[in-house]
């Protein structure tokens, strides 16, 4: 299985890189500046949506590390 990932930035001094494996997806932020490691975790397949685009809607104002 080929394994997608993306960048997202997240503010100016953090960022989000996001992706797909088989268990579902997979994500981690870190400090763009300083490459240090903030966050990271797995969101399973199941708590996904079944549209097969894999899209987690939220707003963006909640979304900071």
């Amino acid at each position: 299985m080929e394994q997608k990932k993306k960048r997202f930035t997240l503010s100016t001094m953090n960022a989000i890189c996001i992706s797909g494996n088989g268990a579902g997806v997979g994500f981690a932020t870190y400090n763009k500046v300083t490459g240090e490691p903030l966050e990271s975790g797995q969101i399973s397949e199941k708590n996904l949506p079944p549209d097969g685009q894999n899209i987690i809607s939220c707003r963006p104002e909640l979304v900071s590390v």
